[in-house]
């Protein structure tokens, strides 16, 4: 074979391979698109970013299978019979200028894929938005640290719902909604027996979901700590912290340091989107997830349909959790998540009308409807009751996108909202309120009776007060825009920014010493040598907690006294530790940055009256007063 040959045949070969490899480039981004576009067409470009940089451990195996079906196996495909094609062409003389001209119509067909992205997700306004520096955020957040939230003597417990994707769109317009039919009928007539915040109009009303609060983690985020959640997109995912926005303090953190027990339940993973280490971190929720359930039996090691198990299941063992903290005699609060109405079409379980007239989505929303209907109705039931306030509410507007594509583009698009028993202090103002979900962080705490010094709390507004909402004095899409301008302030809050790291360092060198004192109710920890420091931090906090595999969980959490000789303490009731008799003792720092952790792990036995140093496994109990 001469030269000329040889020349001609590599040629051939790499026109050939760059053919399919353009091709197959070019097939995957088209595909990816419109499969994007199918299930997040109302997303941002932004709250994309953060939802890749949070774990996606325990995604829904249909959504997973639909991803491989509609776009893995398409281009899979494509790459073999194009590569069979040009392999049966090999000997034909026109094969190199073929493949030349397919490589080059590829590339050019992947250009086009980028450029249509970038203008479907306004590449330019993102990187507009992600680069101009605003104080926004910053100078409207209200740090619940800062300003006085005053408990009633009785606490009142909480219940709080979030509903997979409700909306109150699904109603008919005399109710408030868009929808021809009414398909959630049983929430409707919750919401008409329970108005809230819909003024002398009634029907439904809800919360706006803005920026940074349109999928469960962010809106779970938002209602709970009033912040867009966002994150620092030149950092590491946040699936590699072992740390959830430790600068926030959050409805979780506020109730434990009442005393009030909390957990969590959800029929999926907790890890997903950051879930668990968020509740366990901000409130020392104990999660009951998916892979709990199977652990004790609640279902079979091998049972798992949708994201984990069906709400069927949810409900029933939401009553035996919600039983089991009533009878505890001290105050709950109860928090879960829904799931089967999730994107893209929602899952038939048996209790579903096959005969529904409507697409399948409306029949599981119908279906869930009367299940919620059902479960509120025997929390009404109980002997709990009436010292108990139920928040029901869908954590953010769907992500189907034909199913609300016939409404009016100018109707706005809001959560379910509905609040139940609240306290009697809670007034509202009489006129239909626009909001954010944002605004429920503070608004269920005003309707648990705390009183908010300010009526704000994050960037909520307390809805039972007269002040205005930030939708209200904005207007939600000005809103959105400050929302999505960088935010310095919201990189330090979530805890990977550099200069927590740095705090983190300078702390790291600190010779912490711990002495604990216990009487047969309290058990006191009193921290040393961190007075010198006392300008890099704002306060110093004591948390009780136990690490099962490599989640920390908090039991309970404690702002310290500083004592006249420069050290901390604080008090736990040996009562609320009756379930773990052996936990961890850990030093926490607040700074501008966030919580920093500052101790090594103190090992304490409640029944031994006894805390170990780990680093010298020596006992440093006391029981006399605070040295000087």
């Amino acid at each position: 074979m001469n030269e000329n040959a040889v020349s001609r045949k590599k040629g051939w070969r790499l026109a050939a391979v760059l053919f399919v490899f353009f091709a197959v480039l070019a097939a995957f981004a088209w595909l990816t698109w419109f499969w994007q576009a199918r299930h997040w067409d109302n997303i941002k470009l932004i709250e994309i970013i953060t939802m890749l940089k949070i774990s996606v451990e325990g995604t829904s195996e249909i959504i997973m299978r639909n991803f491989r079906m509609t776009v893995l196996l398409p281009s899979a495909v494509l790459a073999a019979v194009l590569s069979l094609l040009l392999i049966c062409l090999r000997r034909w003389k026109g094969v190199r200028l073929f493949s030349r001209i397919g490589a080059i119509l590829c590339a050019l067909a992947l250009i086009a894929a980028g450029v249509f992205a970038a203008v479907r997700l306004d590449l330019p306004g993102y990187l507009s938005s992600s680069t101009t520096d605003s104080e926004f955020i910053e100078e409207h957040y209200v740090d619940p640290n800062r300003v006085e939230i005053t408990f009633p003597e009785n606490k009142r417990n909480l219940i709080y719902i979030w509903l997979e994707s409700v909306e109150s769109t699904y109603t008919d317009p005399a109710h408030g909604g868009a929808f021809e039919k009414d398909v959630i009928p049983e929430l409707t007539a919750i919401a008409e027996e329970n108005p809230t915040f819909t003024g002398p109009e009634g029907g439904v009303n809800g919360g706006v979901s803005t920026l940074g609060t349109t999928w469960t983690m962010g809106a779970l985020f938002a209602q709970t700590c009033g912040l867009p959640l966002k994150i620092p997109i030149t950092n590491n995912s946040m699936s590699f912290q072992d740390t959830f926005f430790p600068g926030v303090t959050t409805l979780g953190d506020i109730l434990a340091a009442e005393g009030y027990q909390q957990g969590f339940l959800i029929g999926s993973k907790g890890e997903f989107g950051g879930r668990k280490i968020y509740f366990t971190e901000h409130g020392g929720y104990t999660v009951w997830d998916h892979p709990y359930s199977q652990e004790v039996g609640e279902i079979p090691e091998d049972y798992k349909v949708w994201w984990g198990y069906e709400d069927q299941k949810l409900f029933t063992f939401a009553k035996k959790h919600i039983t089991d903290m009533a009878a505890t005699g001290e105050p709950f609060n109860f928090s879960m998540l829904t799931v089967d109405t999730h994107f893209p079409d929602g899952y038939v379980c048996p209790l579903c009308d096959e005969n529904y007239e409507g697409s399948q989505y409306s029949m599981v929303m119908s279906c869930s409807s009367k299940q919620v209907s059902e479960f509120i109705g025997w929390i009404k039931a109980q002997p709990f009751y009436d010292n108990t306030t139920v928040v029901l509410t869908g954590d953010h507007i769907t992500m189907n996108v034909d199913y609300c594509a016939d409404i009016d583009p100018d109707y706005q698009r809001k959560t379910y909202t509905v609040i139940l028993n609240p306290d009697p202090s809670a007034k509202e103002t009489g006129y239909r309120r626009s909001y954010a979900t944002m605004d429920l962080f503070p608004t269920t705490l005003a309707a648990l009776g705390a009183r908010i010094e300010g009526d704000r709390l994050g960037l909520g507004t307390n809805l039972y007060s007269e002040k205005q909402t930030y939708v209200e004095t904005f207007g939600a899409a000005e809103l959105d825009r400050l929302l999505g301008l960088h935010s310095d302030f919201m990189d330090r809050l979530s805890g990977i920014d550099g200069v927590i790291y740095e705090l983190s360092e300078a702390f790291s060198d600190i010779d912490l010493e711990m002495k604990a004192e216990f009487t047969d109710e309290t058990a006191t920890f009193t921290v040393y040598n961190l007075d010198q420091y006392a300008d890099k931090f704002e306060r110093v906090e004591i948390f009780a907690e136990i690490m099962r595999e490599n989640t920390r969980t908090t039991l309970r959490q404690r702002r310290t006294t500083q004592n006249e000789d420069g050290s901390y303490s604080a008090t736990f009731k040996i009562a609320d530790f009756k379930d773990h008799d052996e936990f961890l003792v850990n030093v926490y720092v607040l700074t501008s940055a966030g919580r920093i952790k500052v101790s090594v792990s103190y090992e304490c036995v409640f029944s031994e009256k006894k805390l170990t140093d780990p680093r010298t496994d020596t006992g440093v109990t006391r029981a006399a007063s605070p040295l000087a």
